[in-house]
């Protein structure tokens, strides 16, 4: 081979190669633009992250506020529930003594309503007994002007003076 031939060869090789080099270049940074906008996209996904875990942390800690809350308001729940149970029974019992109350104040005026009947039965016995003995007293101590005549007393006045001392 002649040098002219091996001069022209190396040249369509030093093009090629040159071809080669600019291509690869051109290659190397469309992949460098690629890296810079993928390392471009990671520092916002990663800045994206770090917000989203300040925002976890701020969540969490408003989480624990509130459970903690109600926490507080189920023990006050609790607390009432309670009361109000207390409550119910006091008035259940409230409820039962009144009922009680009133059963025995019935119970109590129907008794003084039979005292009140019987007393006035027993007065007006005793008011008859003491006009029977009055007649009596009077057929007593009356002139006898029918000598030899015995004292009447009325079956009545018998029976009164004898159903008067059973009640009395």
């Amino acid at each position: 081979m002649s040098c002219s031939s091996k001069s022209n060869e190396l040249q369509r090789a030093l093009e090629g190669f040159e071809e080669r080099v600019r291509t690869l270049t051109l290659q190397n940074q469309d992949k460098q633009q690629e890296v810079e906008s993928n390392s471009a996209r990671i520092r916002d996904l990663e800045s994206n992250i770090s917000d989203f875990q300040k925002e976890m942390v701020k969540k969490d800690s408003e989480i624990n506020d509130l459970n903690a809350k109600l926490n507080e308001n189920l023990v006050e729940i609790q607390n009432l529930t309670s009361l109000k149970n207390d409550l119910d029974n006091q008035l259940k019992e409230a409820k039962d003594a009144a009922n009680s109350d009133v059963s025995k104040n019935s119970a109590i005026e129907k008794l003084q309503n039979e005292l009140d009947e019987q007393k006035k039965h027993n007065e007006e016995q005793m008011n008859k007994l003491k006009e029977d003995i009055k007649n009596y007293r009077n057929q007593v101590y009356q002139p006898q002007d029918n000598h030899g005549k015995s004292i009447v007393v009325s079956n009545r006045t018998a029976q009164s003076l004898v159903s008067s001392n059973e009640t009395i």
